[in-house]
């Protein structure tokens, strides 16, 4: 993969459907707002007139991914499970660096 590839696909952005349909394990947009309400998540957001549009970089899925994973198998609350899946990725970029 080119370094310029590598680049768009880092900062690729999700809208909220794209996330619930990616990361799918029982995610609707009633949690997903919750997780955004509760600072579990912190989307980008656009605004367009009156219009506010939220965003989710890859690690923000990344992120979700897991911590649905714990919520739902494990019965991990919402604070922990987040928390597990953020040192998670960190470890996972260290190791890569």
């Amino acid at each position: 993969m080119y370094s310029d590839e590598a680049t768009v696909m880092a900062n690729k952005t999700y809208t909220p459907g794209e996330v619930i349909k990616r990361v799918g394990k029982g995610l609707n947009r009633d949690k997903l707002a919750y997780f955004i309400r509760e600072g579990y998540l912190q989307p980008q957001t656009l605004q367009r007139g009156k219009q506010v549009y939220k965003s989710y970089l890859e690690t923000d899925l990344w992120i979700l991914d897991r911590a649905m994973t714990y919520i739902e198998q494990y019965q991990t609350r919402p604070r922990a499970a987040f928390e597990k899946a953020r040192q998670e990725r960190e470890q996972t970029e260290l190791e890569l660096t």
